[in-house]
């Protein structure tokens, strides 16, 4: 099906429109795709988010005893700003890890790009294409060394708000802080 449209997209060169004095007017076709272009695949640990058109990718998380720093970097595939609240334990969207056993935890603050912004949840101005990093705190014990996934909680702000979870999977081993020991 896709390849049918975008078969009859080309095919589409051009556009009549009638002008008041019967002449007709050939416009040329205005490409109606966004201006900000869809992410790659290659990514593994990268996944979009069709309704929101936002994309998320695990950078992995590190560990100071008990405290799990997991960092995301999400970007804004749209041609225009989009406003994001981002949770942490925000009860409506909150953003969890879980391990291979199953076990699940919640985030305990989120921040973005090294600015503290608060503990249940943050409000981002998303630039098209610009890839901004998140930072969600996790209370882990040090027994469990590997996360299976981050389930990511959020809300699209636009005229009509999307409420939406993106869940990143093979996260992968908790590495040691820089410095910690």
């Amino acid at each position: 099906m896709t390849s049918v449209w975008k078969l009859a997209q080309s095919l589409a060169v051009s556009t009549i429109i009638l002008g008041s004095n019967g002449v007709a007017f050939a416009l040329p076709q205005v490409n109606s795709s966004p201006i900000a272009q869809t992410p790659e695949t290659s990514a593994s640990k990268r996944q979009l988010d069709p309704r929101t058109n936002i994309s998320f990718e695990s950078q992995g998380c590190t560990r100071r005893g008990n405290v799990v720093t997991c960092e995301v970097i999400s970007t804004n595939f749209n041609n225009m700003h989009r406003r994001v609240h981002f949770g942490a334990s925000f009860e409506k969207y909150p953003t969890r890890v879980v391990d291979p056993k199953g076990n699940v935890f919640v985030a305990r603050s989120v921040n973005f790009n090294n600015v503290q912004r608060g503990s249940d949840r943050v409000t981002i101005d998303l630039a098209p294409g610009v890839p901004t990093r998140l930072v969600f705190l996790f209370q882990i014990p040090q027994t469990i060394t590997e996360i299976s996934a981050i389930d990511i909680g959020y809300l699209a702000i636009s005229r009509i708000d999307v409420l939406s979870r993106t869940t990143l999977t093979n996260v992968g081993s908790i590495s040691a802080a820089v410095g910690s020991r």
